[in-house]
């Protein structure tokens, strides 16, 4: 099913301005050109990347594909220095110690050799000027040429791919007659080695070695397949390691055309990718829709609210009435694919196809249990995965999310089902440890306390509200801002830092020690500000008479609500009402009065 949208999707994309390589191309990273006469005599090395910042960026060509696991394979018409040089790097350790920082060995001469008989096979049967031309080149260079040629950066070109162009013409591999060739060559199986494709169910070639998947971090670098046997004990159906392929049988052009897109999927400029934690999480629509632009944004966002909040707000909008803009058709298919780096190969987390209709839904409603007021304005109103996840790791680090959490996240966002389980308990005891009841904290656990548990839960203050957990948390955080106000702000350690784990799990223990301490600060506070000392008193007031007893325990749940009934009233204190500016008013003529 996977492998089979993937391919549909590469079909849809031909014909656009997304067009992908076709089977027997790819597109490679590229840093440097041979420049050479028709002559094959060197003309020059051109620097073809791009400035970024501090570092250099290749540039992406498409030229015919290779498959190199092991032993010595050279690629049509370009490769790596060590192919078409015969030269390469030196190990780290003697980078540090030599001053050249490249070296010829018997490996290296041999892959030059390769590379050079290849394309003299290649000429005897194609009268193309071009390969004569890269044959000529090839039959007088020797390895040792290397040292004599001008390069300001040597080991940036002995470790990039190089492309051949023949002086004040094209490159070698965009010649048409060429490519040509290298088709010819990949059509000129024998119609007895096929097989029906499990994929496309047509008769194709086998393939027995599926693309590398480049992109996902965590994984191999140089690529991971997604579809792979190498032991004898993932074999079947009498299928060895000697016909490993067979297997699990994919033609050739279904391999090349699934491995392409996933590529093209996860390449650097992709807008169709989220990263959490170790998940890299792709998407694509059924038709080409506006949809494919906007839904990164609705799971994964900036650290900062840059104004996409109000075009997230306005497509929301459409969702919650049923018309879509004209540009997104909301019941196309909508498919979500999760990949996991796992040893050599990649592991599938999660696929997820439903309808635009249906997803969005589903996300408007996970936002709509999310909402909680925020710190401040530039706090993201739509907060992506990530930023509520990174709340359960420690030391707020990403590869500290467990690694089990963010596929079953979203698969419950996705599908409207219950959070994951462990979740509450997680954010609770970061919340603990980090004593930081923060904006993504507590708009998550207001999320799940919704969902998972059924409760009614304000966006702001609830004064009515008196569930005892609620109103122990708008007490802890009342007695924090006393102290807070009494000290002028300068304080070591605050109740928070100190009592809030135990205030919230065990408030029989703890709530009667910080009422007394709070006692020496409402003196202290009356001394100074008299206006704010009465309004604190009323509060605390109001807060207790709702409190019959303090119970020894508080469960998950109680938890939860105590937390959200900390932050709310602690967000409280900066909403500028009516009442505050008089008793503001009130405390400065009773210091008045006393001057």
């Amino acid at each position: 099913m996977i492998l089979q949208e993937l391919v549909k999707y590469y079909e849809r994309l031909e014909g656009t301005s997304k067009a992908l390589p076709q089977h027997g191309f790819s597109k490679e990273k590229f840093g440097f050109v041979l420049v050479i006469d028709s002559n094959g005599e060197f003309v020059q090395l051109d620097d073809i990347r791009n400035p970024d910042k501090k570092t250099m960026l290749p540039v992406l060509l498409n030229v015919p594909s290779v498959q190199r696991t092991s032993g010595i394979k050279p690629a049509f018409l370009w490769d790596k220095a060590e192919y078409l040089f015969g030269v390469v790097s030196k190990d780290k350790k003697r980078l540090k110690t030599e001053e050249v920082p490249w070296e010829i060995t018997s490996k290296s001469r041999m892959k030059f050799e390769a590379f050079r008989d290849y394309h003299r096979t290649a000429a005897t049967t194609c009268d193309n000027e071009n390969l004569h031309s890269l044959v000529k080149f090839l039959d007088k260079w020797e390895p040792e040429r290397f040292a004599m040629l001008d390069i300001e950066d040597p080991l940036s070109v002995v470790n990039s791919n190089l492309a051949v162009q023949i002086v004040d013409s094209i490159y070698v591999h965009d010649d048409d007659e060429l490519k040509k060739k290298w088709r010819e060559e990949l059509n000129a199986e024998d119609i007895n080695e096929r097989i029906f494709c499990l994929v496309t169910g047509k008769a194709d070639v086998l393939a027995t070695l599926h693309s590398g998947i480049k992109g996902v971090p965590g994984a191999q670098s140089s690529g991971a397949p997604l579809v792979s046997f190498n032991k004898e004990s993932f074999c079947s159906y009498g299928k060895g390691m000697a016909d490993q392929g067979a297997n699990a049988p994919v033609g050739e052009l279904a391999a090349f055309e699934y491995g392409t897109v996933l590529n093209y999927l996860l390449g650097r400029e992709s807008n169709q990718k989220v990263q959490v934690a170790d998940t890299t999480i792709l998407f694509w629509a059924e038709k080409d829709s506006k949809i494919e632009d906007i839904w990164g944004g609705l799971i994964d966002a900036g650290k900062y609210d840059d104004g996409s909040s109000q075009e997230l707000s306005t497509y929301f909008d459409y969702v919650r009435t049923g018309k879509y803009p004209q540009n997104i058709d909301p019941l196309q298919l909508f498919y979500i694919l999760g990949l996991s780096p796992n040893a050599a190969r990649l592991s599938v987390r999660l696929w997820y196809v439903n309808t635009v209709q249906e997803i969005s839904k589903r996300i408007a409603l996970h936002f709509e249990q999310l909402e909680i007021i925020r710190s401040h304005d530039k706090q993201l109103k739509y907060p992506g995965i990530w930023w509520l996840l990174i709340e359960t790791a420690t030391q707020h680090e990403t590869k500290n999310i467990p690694p089990n959490l963010a596929g079953p996240f979203l698969m419950a966002l996705l599908k409207g089902t219950p959070y994951p389980i462990s979740l509450l308990s997680l954010l609770l005891g970061r919340m603990r440890v980090d004593k930081d009841p923060n904006y993504y904290k507590c708009a998550l656990i207001k999320a799940i306390l919704v969902r998972n548990y059924n409760k009614e839960v304000s966006v702001s203050l609830d004064k009515n509200r008196t569930d005892v957990a609620y109103v122990l948390g708008r007490l802890f955080a009342v007695l924090e801002k006393v102290q807070e106000e009494s000290a002028g702000g300068k304080i070591n350690a605050s109740i928070k830092d100190k009592y809030f784990a135990s205030a919230s799990t065990h408030p029989s223990v703890t709530f009667p020690l910080i009422i007394r301490l709070s006692q020496n600060h409402q003196k202290k506070l009356k001394s100074e500000k008299a206006g704010r000392a009465v309004f604190f008193q009323k509060e605390l007031q109001d807060i207790l008479a709702s409190i019959e007893n303090f119970p020894s325990y508080l469960n998950l749940e109680d938890q939860g609500m105590f937390a959200i009934g900390y932050y709310h009233q602690y967000q409280n204190f900066f909403v500028k009402k009516s009442t505050e500016i008089d008793e503001e008013q009130t405390s400065s003529n009773i210091e008045g009065e006393e001057k």
